[in-house]
């Protein structure tokens, strides 16, 4: 994997769900069927907005992949964040889901898309003009 691929998979490039700007939410991957959403965000935060739920913030077993209620996978991830001065537990959530069913997660594909046809446009290399010849001259020798 080179180091492009890698840096597309954490990209920077989230939103915030719609009515909660605590959260933010980013896309991963999308095969037309299903989406990869990346969720951030405070217990709080991602219950009330219809992210997460108790039982998948709830701690799992490491390594072995977790099935929500409707059978979907999904990863959660914990750490610390320091906010006013206090540590404050936050969570990473990535779901893998049908759209429809996840909030935020049609403006997270929309950002996506814009980023990728940004990236393609922007890395296509740029053709050098060659200086067109006069065609009113030729070349004569005289051998005399």
């Amino acid at each position: 994997m080179d180091r492009r691929d890698a840096s597309d998979r954490m990209s920077t490039d989230s939103t915030a769900v719609r009515g909660f700007p605590a959260v933010s939410v980013s896309c991963a991957g999308y095969d037309g069927e299903k989406a990869h959403i990346w969720y951030r965000g405070s217990a709080a935060d991602l219950i009330a907005c219809g992210a997460a739920t108790t039982q998948v913030l709830a701690p799992g077993t490491k390594g072995r992949k977790r099935v929500d209620a409707d059978g979907d996978y999904f990863f959660v991830d914990r750490y610390w964040r320091w906010v006013n001065g206090q540590p404050e537990r936050f969570y990473r959530v990535l779901r893998v889901k049908v759209p429809i069913r996840l909030p935020g997660a049609h403006e997270a594909i929309a950002s996506k898309v814009a980023r990728e046809e940004w990236r393609e446009r922007s890395c296509q290399p740029v053709k050098a003009e060659q200086p067109k010849r006069p065609s009113h001259l030729r070349l004569v020798v005289d051998n005399t």
